[in-house]
């Protein structure tokens, strides 16, 4: 799997010049934040894993775990979950069924295939196959960890909807951690769903939008003192 960015480029600089190009303005600002946000993980010495919801073909996780290296974070595991059968709803923009032409084995093959990685981060990587709706599956992924950085990518209000219940059920975020909203901005459900349970939250959470792009918003959440 190729990078298909140069890491270079990833300035506020060159952000300004591609406003216009929508995936340059997307990948590039989103990638801007995932570093800043890693990097940010490392300077406070925040405990907890990364991991993924939505991985198709394990790009963003490339990134990630890119970034956890760059970093010196070799101590977290980096973690995708996956129905890998594509979108099971229309909603807005996203269309059913799209978003399949991929396996888990052929996403955690590239991944492990990548030239950027070093055999340190790719032991890290981890891909799990299960429909969010799974509550036992899910349980056996999530359950006894802490994540610090969540990153949810599945595109569909429903599934970001069901995502919650399973980080709620689990209880798996970090006293303080990232959640990173990949299609907020997109004609969806998502943004309206995930506005509804940040405000329920925020009895339990200090709440911060850490960064954004036009399609993308990421939170900071710190748990509050009892």
């Amino acid at each position: 799997m190729e990078m298909l960015y140069n890491p270079k480029d990833l300035t506020p600089k060159y952000y300004k010049t591609v406003q216009d190009d929508e995936e340059l303005e997307h990948q590039i600002g989103r990638l801007q934040n995932f570093r800043a946000i890693i990097q940010e993980v490392h300077d406070k010495n925040l405990k907890g894993d990364f991991i993924e919801f939505g991985v198709f073909r394990g790009f963003s996780i490339l990134w990630t775990a890119y970034f956890c290296q760059q970093a010196g974070l070799y101590d977290r595991a980096l973690m995708g979950v996956d129905g890998f059968i594509g979108l099971s709803e229309d909603d807005g923009i996203f269309k059913k069924g799209t978003l399949s032409s991929t396996s888990r084995k052929e996403c955690e093959r590239a991944l492990k295939a990548s030239p950027d990685l070093d055999a340190r981060i790719k032991e890290r990587i981890q891909i799990h196959e299960s429909l969010f709706e799974n509550i036992q599956k899910m349980g056996s992924i999530l359950s006894g960890k802490k994540f610090v950085f969540v990153h949810i990518d599945c595109d569909l209000g429903s599934s970001t909807l069901q995502l919650f219940q399973r980080i709620q059920e689990t209880d798996c975020l970090a006293d303080e951690c990232f959640i990173l909203f990949d299609d907020y901005g997109c004609i969806s459900s998502l943004a309206k769903i995930v506005d509804s349970h940040m405000r329920t939250l925020e009895d339990g959470w200090k709440i911060t939008v850490h960064s954004s792009t036009k399609l993308t918003k990421n939170f900071h959440l710190q748990k509050r003192l009892l």
